[in-house]
Parts: C-alpha cells; sequence; structure tokens
C-alpha cells in the first residue's frame, strides 16, 4: 500500500466507467454553462451597446429642444421688444 502511495512501483489504480461517465457528465455541464455564460454576456453587452445609443438619441433629442426653445424666448423677446416700442409710438400721437 505504502509503494503504490509514493509512486515506487505497484499499480496505480485506474478509473472506473462510473467515474469516468461522471467526470465526462461534469465536464459538459461546465462545457455548457460556460457556453450559457458568454451567451448572457453577449447579450447585456448588446443590450448596454443599445442603450447607449438610445441614450445618445435621447440627448440630441434634448438639446435640440433646449435650442429650439431659446430660438422661440428670443423671438418672444423681439416682439415684446416690438409690441413696446409700437405702444409708445402710439402714445406720441
Amino acid at each position: 500500500m505504502l509503494a503504490s502511495r509514493s509512486g515506487l512501483g505497484g499499480r496505480k489504480k485506474g478509473l472506473t466507467g462510473q467515474e469516468n461517465r461522471r467526470r465526462y457528465a461534469y465536464c459538459q455541464k461546465a462545457k455548457a454553462d460556460a457556453a450559457a455564460t458568454a451567451e448572457q454576456q453577449e447579450n447585456k453587452r448588446l443590450t448596454v451597446k443599445r442603450l447607449a445609443a438610445a441614450a445618445e438619441k435621447i440627448a440630441k433629442a434634448v438639446d435640440d429642444a433646449v435650442d429650439y426653445a431659446a430660438e422661440l424666448v428670443a423671438k418672444q423677446k423681439r416682439a415684446a421688444d416690438a409690441f413696446e416700442n409700437i405702444q409708445k409710438e402710439l402714445a406720441t400721437l
């Protein structure tokens, strides 16, 4: 018994068929789990990419809306100034 543990002769016990099947099944499960994890990671990566593109579009839309609102405010101020000038002109008549 001591010889087989130390590797100094003696017959090394081989794996049984049942142990081989168990190890093979474990390896297959690990392989399937790794593939599923890789697929999930790829799906997450694509989702993040789509969300980033959507966020970029939203940011551009908000920027455009702010620019449009600023233009409207400027036009409203010009209209108010013009109306005030008209009132002053009418008051002098």
